[in-house]
């Protein structure tokens, strides 16, 4: 587990260092919206397409040397951005990068399976809690920095994938004892399968419901947008705060890091009060109030109202503390509501994740081009959200219905 936790702390220093260093790409390669979004692009691409090619190998490799092994892709991939000098060099990079968070992705997961029961719960904390601290981490070094130069930065960021990439590979290689392989049909070892594929099978027999009803199994469906749209706001804004606030808000490229950091420490705010309060609504209800929330934080940052910048980046902050919510409490949601197919449900949602995630790199791009940042973000992370809320709706509504027609 140590493994996996150190690589989420590399992991969440590099990814969240490429949001506040896009604009300086954008800037150095004369590059627009459009093209530039396929830096983003190309890492989602690249991850979803390795994670289903290779599924089989990542089944059944070792969880400590899968982290140990993508890992050091990751921070590759990392010094290649910093290191090439044209712009399809970048691309490539973000790709090679992409794989590597791909599989470590799969790693990290297999390796709490592994953990004992009693603390897969506190080990997921953690993991939460490291890629928490590094999201903050991040942002504020690359401001700190940025004077260095961005290629600089993102070089020195991706040093600890490098160190904690091979002291892992190489624990695992004179370690017996964590180098064993799962034993087949773990769940881990289903996580990248093709999501069709995993819904004709439950996970567990045991813990299976006796009847899967036509509109439970739609249910899952609307389980995997309701994650997929919760994700696009969430990373809509995390990853193009920095070019909003710099080029279009007029926030000097020294303190908008700082905002970023206020972004991500709402959101780490957020996810701990989750864990550490207890709250007497129910999950449902709390992710229901929680995606209504989101709206008004939203509309204060992108409506034509003439706030000042300060006003509408600390709406975006406040905007991180709702949304913040939307992915744990639907997990939570769905062990209640899908019991032993929770996890075939999580590999679909991982699937629509990642094409969801391109799409709206893209169509950020495309946007920003022909009708402006603010105004395309602001659509995209609106229409995410109520997107978000109706799937909820049809989730539950389907859900209902298909437990209503078990015998």
């Amino acid at each position: 587990m140590l493994a996996a936790w150190a690589s989420l702390f590399a992991l969440g220093l590099v990814d969240n260092a490429r949001g506040p260093i896009f604009p300086d790409i954008l800037k150095d390669f004369g590059l627009s919206d459009t093209k530039g979004s396929f830096f983003f692009f190309a890492a989602s691409l690249a991850s979803l397409t390795h994670n289903l090619i290779f599924h089989r190998f990542l089944s059944h490799a070792r969880p400590v040397r899968l982290v140990g092994v993508y890992t050091l892709i990751m921070g590759a991939g990392a010094a290649l951005m910093s290191l090439a000098q044209t712009y399809e060099l970048i691309l490539t990079a973000a790709s090679l990068f992409g794989v590597g968070v791909g599989g470590l992705g799969v790693g990290m997961n297999a390796a709490v399976q592994a953990a004992p029961a009693a603390y897969r719960g506190r080990a997921l904390g953690i993991l939460h809690s490291m890629y928490g601290v590094s999201s903050l981490l991040a942002p504020l070094i690359v401001s700190e920095f940025v004077s260095s130069g961005w290629r600089n930065v993102l070089l020195a960021l991706s040093a600890p994938s490098f160190l904690v990439g091979a002291v892992v590979l190489y624990r695992s290689i004179i370690s017996p004892v964590e180098s064993l392989k799962p034993a087949r049909g773990l769940p881990q070892s289903r996580i990248v399968k093709p999501a069709l594929e995993i819904l004709d099978a439950p996970d567990s027999p045991a813990k299976s419901p006796k009847v899967w009803t036509t509109q439970q199994q739609r249910a899952t469906w609307f389980a995997a947008a309701l994650v997929a749209l919760l994700v696009i706001a969430e990373i809509s804004i995390s990853s193009r705060l920095v070019l909003l606030a710099r080029r279009d808000w007029g926030i000097s490229a020294e303190s908008v890091g700082h905002w970023l950091a206020a972004y991500f420490a709402a959101m780490t705010f957020s996810r701990l009060a989750l864990g550490l309060f207890k709250f007497r609504l129910s999950p449902r209800r709390i992710l229901f109030f929680a995606m209504g929330f989101g709206f008004p934080f939203l509309l204060f940052a992108f409506l034509p109202l003439g706030l000042p910048s300060e006003i509408r980046l600390t709406a975006l902050i406040g905007f991180g503390i709702p949304i913040a919510m939307g992915y744990p409490l639907a997990m939570t949601r769905f062990a209640e509501v899908f019991e032993g197919r929770t996890q075939a449900v999580t590999s679909l949602c991982l699937i629509f994740q990642s094409a969801g995630a391109m799409a709206m790199h893209f169509t950020l791009g495309w946007g920003a081009d022909i009708y402006g940042l603010p105004l395309i973000l602001g659509v995209v992370s609106c229409g995410a959200l109520l997107g978000a809320f109706v799937s909820f709706w049809a989730m539950e509504r389907a859900v209902l219905r298909g437990e209503s027609a078990i015998p």
